[in-house]
């Protein structure tokens, strides 16, 4: 898992800073992998070229103060695995204050195609529903991509 690699334990650091200080009227929290990191212009915590241009469009779509129609925050780690997202859910990037009225998870499984593994894959993505549902409540919407 992620969690034994020092950058990604500082990047979960970072999300957890980021839900426990979000935006007064929060809408929506998007988790997620590498996609989602990407607009905090950053990939493992490293800048990005285009990084910025992402990240201030994010922040024109995704902060009211920049303009954008809604509140939001983008919890990302990337090279991220369902399994990890599972356990960031439950170590600290949902905390219960949190209470965005929507949340957006985005997954990806980079390994081959089979049955059993979509299976499995499938059953985390519903833990990782239902965690957030406990603890936040609202809308939720979850998407798997195979690559």
């Amino acid at each position: 898992m992620g969690r034994k690699a020092p950058i990604w334990n500082s990047v979960h650091e970072e999300n957890v800073a980021k839900a426990l200080h979000p935006p007064s009227n929060l809408d929506v929290v998007f988790l997620g992998d590498q996609f989602v990191q990407a607009w905090t212009g950053k990939f493992v915590n490293v800048p990005t070229k285009g990084g910025t241009e992402v990240q201030n469009l994010f922040n024109r779509t995704f902060q009211r103060a920049n303009g954008g129609m809604v509140d939001g925050i983008a919890l990302g780690i990337a090279g991220d695995t369902t399994s990890n997202l599972l356990w960031r859910i439950k170590n600290g990037e949902m905390p219960v204050s949190l209470n965005p009225k929507g949340t957006l998870a985005r997954t990806v499984q980079g390994v081959r195609r089979t049955p059993q593994r979509e299976d499995k894959h499938r059953l985390l993505i519903t833990f990782c529903v239902f965690i957030i549902y406990l603890k936040c409540g609202g809308f939720i919407s979850a998407r798997m991509t195979w690559w």
